[in-house]
């Protein structure tokens, strides 16, 4: 079993607070923060070397490619700095590769998100609705969801923007000759306008903190409990509407 934090999750719950608050017509902000200690069974070995973005993203993808599931704890802070609002989000999530993922959130209020690789179902029981929708077209039509929301790709995500590194430095107060490093990721072009900054350390390339800003909106989101290659059953990605729900179905544009 392998542990650690991605912040390549960073991005789904920053989807899901934001489908939260548009469901209550409010708008969100976005902000992203992943940490662990436990090792990996894959990590590597410390070095002084001359550190490029090339090999962060190399070093990323090796360990991606090792990664098929992961469960883990998570906790976020959405801020919408123009309206001075704050939203706390809180839950626990699974994940396996195919963007199979079962989020079970207890803040603000209880919402289960599932999602079988090809639908995914938001399930609201304080309102009693449920709302179903393609995956791509969710991932599409979320502002923040281009280009964020790729679970086991995040390597492959980073050579979509630029990326400048803008702190290298060693791990205070240890020993161990690993390094943590921050990037600042923005957009290739003038269609898009963010900024994602990722926080790694040089003992497995993964990125355990990001920060994520868009038009004054930001989020913050810490994970703890992260757990890698555990065993998940097919039934975690599957949803069964409650009894008397409403369904909402995206794709026909109806309510059941």
């Amino acid at each position: 079993m392998v542990k650690k934090s991605p912040t390549l999750l960073a991005g789904l719950f920053l989807f899901i607070a934001a489908y939260g608050f548009a469901a209550d017509a409010v708008a969100a902000s976005t902000q992203a923060v992943a940490v662990s200690s436990q090792p990996l069974d894959f990590e590597f070995e410390p070095s002084s070397a001359p550190l490029t973005v090339k090999d962060i993203t190399d070093n990323l993808a090796t360990v991606e490619s090792r990664i098929k599931t992961l469960s883990a704890r998570f906790r976020q802070t959405i801020l919408i700095h123009d309206a001075g609002i704050t939203q706390n989000v809180a839950g626990s999530l699974k994940y396996s590769r195919g963007s199979l993922f079962h989020i079970d959130q207890q803040l603000p209020e209880k919402q289960t998100v599932v999602s079988d690789g090809n639908t995914i179902w938001i399930w609201r029981p304080s309102k009693k609705q449920t709302l179903e929708m393609d995956l791509s077209y969710w991932a599409k039509t979320q502002p923040f969801a281009r280009g964020l929301l790729d679970f086991g790709h995040y390597a492959s995500m980073l050579k979509r923007y630029k990326i400048k590194i803008i702190h290298n430095s060693l791990v205070p107060e240890t020993k161990s000759g690993y390094r943590n490093i921050e990037l600042l990721l923005t957009p290739r072009t003038s269609s898009e306008n963010f900024s994602l900054r990722l926080f790694l350390n040089t003992r497995d390339f993964f990125p355990v903190e990001s920060d994520f800003t868009q038009k004054g909106v930001s989020v913050r989101s810490h994970f703890s409990d992260i757990v890698y290659n555990i065993a998940l059953s097919s039934a975690e990605f599957h949803f069964e509407t409650p009894s008397g729900a409403q369904v909402f179905d995206e794709r026909a544009g109806k309510t059941n």
